[in-house]
């Protein structure tokens, strides 16, 4: 209590409005929770004006709160990340340590963590929800396949929300949550995000590596013939020299390579003629030294080693005749 009065009382003084003053005032307190409701408190005050000293001191003071991992000090009704919390936590950790206060903070209060995130995800704005993808890559939090299925949705909803936009802040955006939550999505829906046309060619990528890393994992027992589709038709769009760069057609040649060879579907051999035509010999080389590692490791199930034996055979006819 000692510690809130002297927020209130500090945060009136003329003298404590330099921010480096205020911010050695504030790390000098032990965090609790009354200490914790006074920043709130000023930080609600001076709401309008992000830069006032008392915003400044309440984003240092909360930093320190969540690298200390007391935010389960502060009980729902208090904090329960408001949007002051929020802004001011986004501007002062980076999204790990963040992440990681949040977990704390959820095992503390035995909250139903992903109903929780679900709901934060599902009500907070396209600025801010980035912040929770570090979250999503826990796989033990969505065991519910409504959870997932809910995870799913958002995660497409807000890329194709974004597509429409040349802001290179948004790309990163989209590329961080395919990365982050992608490896939870089903190739087939991943796939989806291949149809928005405007996301750029790094985007796209960023998909195919994903739904390739997910195959590697997990591929389908039935074939999904748009996923196929999908896939056939990025790589021959970029297997083009006069409109990409060399790096970007064999980064998407390869991983569609990869992922249709465990597909086993006849557009692989399609692919494989780009490779061909383009004269990237090493990116048979590659290809088969990668699709032999699948086949020795046990991440791969049998009809997903069967496809891939096919493949590897019609490499070596590649490589031998050159057709």
């Amino acid at each position: 209590m000692a510690a809130a009065k002297e927020i209130q009382i500090r945060s009136g003084d003329r003298r404590f409005t330099d921010q480096a003053t205020y911010r050695i005032f504030l790390e000098s307190l032990t965090p609790d929770v009354e200490s914790v409701r006074a920043i709130t408190e000023l930080a609600r005050q001076s709401k309008a004006d992000l830069e006032s000293p008392s915003f400044s001191a309440f984003r240092n003071y909360m930093s320190k709160c969540l690298e200390l991992s007391v935010v389960s000090f502060c009980d729902s009704a208090d904090l329960q990340f408001s949007s002051e919390a929020e802004v001011a936590v986004n501007e002062s950790l980076p999204i790990e340590k963040r992440s990681t206060a949040l977990l704390d903070w959820l095992e503390s209060e035995k909250q139903d963590a992903s109903g929780y995130l679900l709901a934060e995800l599902e009500s907070t704005s396209n600025e801010a929800w980035q912040s929770w993808l570090v979250l999503l890559s826990e796989d033990t939090w969505f065991d519910d396949p409504k959870d997932r299925e809910r995870l799913i949705d958002k995660l497409l909803e807000i890329a194709k929300s974004r597509s429409s936009s040349r802001k290179s802040t948004d790309e990163l955006v989209i590329r961080k949550a395919i990365r982050r939550a992608g490896m939870l999505l089903p190739a087939e829906r991943l796939s989806e995000l291949l149809l928005f046309t405007h996301l750029t060619a790094g985007v796209k990528a960023e998909v195919l590596g994903v739904i390739r890393a997910v195959l590697e994992i997990d591929p389908p027992t039935k074939k999904d013939e748009d996923c196929i589709r999908r896939i056939r038709e990025l790589a021959l769009t970029y297997a083009n020299p006069d409109v990409y760069s060399i790096g970007q057609i064999d980064s998407m040649l390869f991983d569609a390579l990869v992922a249709l060879a465990i597909l086993g579907e006849t557009a692989f051999e399609e692919v494989l003629s780009c490779v061909k035509r383009l004269e990237r010999p090493f990116l048979l080389n590659q290809l088969s030294d990668t699709l032999s590692k699948l086949m020795a490791s046990n991440s791969l199930p049998i009809h997903g080693k069967q496809e891939i034996i096919r493949a590897l055979r019609k490499i070596e006819q590649v490589v031998a005749t050159g057709s």
